[in-house]
């Protein structure tokens, strides 16, 4: 699922994870603009998952989290 949504949200424009570092520079251009992606991107990934069709999102090989994927 992580790896579908940032995908998702990079053919967007943003660079998204699971979590969000708001900051002075983020003008309400840009945080509207994210939001409507967020719903955008929620509402595709909502509909795959009640098809159980999550994997047809995936245009690459999953995300890994921590260091174990270096070794």
């Amino acid at each position: 699922m992580k790896t579908a949504f940032t995908t998702r949200m990079l053919q967007r424009g943003f660079l998204a994870g699971t979590a969000i570092y708001p900051t002075f520079a983020h003008t309400e251009s840009i945080v509207a603009r994210y939001a409507e992606a967020l719903d955008t991107v929620f509402a595709e990934l909502a509909a795959a998952l009640d098809r159980g069709r999550v994997a047809d999102l995936l245009e690459g090989p999953l995300a890994h989290t921590g260091f174990r994927r270096l070794l």
